[in-house]
């Protein structure tokens, strides 16, 4: 667990519910780190839709990243063809993010499963 255990896990999901800060950066970082929390709980249709809720923010800090993670998460559970898209989106919307240059990387191992 990446946020030290399930104690700590649930803290930090009932704190970042509660949190409303109506930013352009906050909100969908906001939304990204709850993700990751149902991440952490193996709650994965949860963890997706937070993850789509950063990504549609389409905030260029905040995107790239949740849609790395996302396309982390179908491609580990056998959606390999929606990651692929989401590697290519990052690399066409985000073209000077970190994510964007590992995409052609990424995109060509899961080509390859």
């Amino acid at each position: 667990k990446r946020l030290g255990g399930e104690e700590n896990n649930e803290k930090a999901l009932e704190l970042l519910t509660k949190f409303s800060a109506d930013g352009k950066i906050v909100d969908p970082a906001i939304s990204g780190a709850i993700g990751d929390c149902y991440l952490d709980k193996n709650n994965i249709d949860k963890a997706k839709s937070y993850y789509r809720k950063a990504i549609d923010s389409k905030n260029t800090l905040i995107a790239p990243i949740y849609i790395e993670r996302l396309a982390l998460v179908l491609a580990e559970n056998g959606d390999v063809n929606e990651a692929i898209s989401l590697w290519k989106k990052v690399k066409s919307d985000y073209p000077t993010s970190d994510q964007a240059r590992e995409a052609d990387k990424m995109i060509s191992f899961l080509e390859a499963k």
